[in-house]
């Protein structure tokens, strides 16, 4: 089976308040070569679905932390999308490691803020056979 494969990182940073993004970096794998990934009107239909999907998790938590006041400085983050040959998605695996800005994150707020990425709308329209992983972390400053 031919099964294709996605990846993409990211890496952006915040102001102070609301984790409002001040730079954002995209970058995709391309031939075990990382680029920049420019989202445009050539852009394939599929790789705008994978950075949907991306950008849909990383909106979630950042607001997610803002609303339990953990205020971010900066983030990186990963997702690694598989589809079969029929492009019926298989995997989704998704990954982020913030640096706080202030703070104190506790296992409850972790928990939320997983809860509200795995419902953010795009994730909650795929089907239930998709092995689907979400996680992120915080750095220890």
């Amino acid at each position: 089976m031919n099964e294709r494969v996605f990846n993409m990182r990211l890496a952006c940073r915040y102001t102070e308040s609301e984790n409002d993004m001040v730079d954002l970096e995209v970058e995709l794998l391309e031939d075990g070569t990382w680029k920049v990934f420019n989202l445009d009107t050539e852009t394939a239909g599929f790789l705008v679905f994978v950075y949907s999907v991306f950008t849909c998790q990383h909106m979630h938590l950042r607001l997610g932390c803002a609303e339990h006041n953990l205020l971010l400085e900066a983030a990186t983050g990963s997702i690694h999308l598989v589809a079969n040959e029929d492009w019926y998605l298989a995997q989704i695996h998704v990954d982020f490691n913030c640096q706080p800005r202030s703070g104190s994150p506790t296992s409850e707020h972790i928990s939320s803020i997983t809860r509200r990425m795995m419902n953010c709308p795009v994730s909650r329209n795929l089907k239930s056979d998709v092995d689907c992983k979400t996680s992120f972390r915080f750095e220890k400053t």
